[in-house]
């Protein structure tokens, strides 16, 4: 996966961060990759809810496949140098 910059810096006081075209990029990308909200809303610093109703207004699926996900749990394990 690649570095991104896409997630503006928090503001103070609760208040909501916008939401940039990188950003939603990374989420449509990340989500037709198969990756959870939780690992997408990790990536992009921001609340695995907040993620998800994102990818709801984009139109995309949840990815709750455990086959896929174990899939890249393993591929992960396997490139990881030891």
């Amino acid at each position: 996966m690649t570095d991104v910059d896409a997630a503006p810096a928090k503001r103070g006081r609760g208040r909501p961060l916008s939401w940039t075209a990188d950003v939603d990029a990374t989420i449509m990308r990340m989500a037709k990759g198969g990756y959870s909200d939780a690992e997408i809303a990790k990536h992009i610093s921001r609340n695995a809810d907040v993620v998800s109703r994102r990818r709801r207004q984009l139109g995309l699926p949840r990815n709750l496949s455990i086959q896929r996900m174990l899939c890249r749990l393993n591929i992960r394990r396997a490139l990881k140098p030891t």
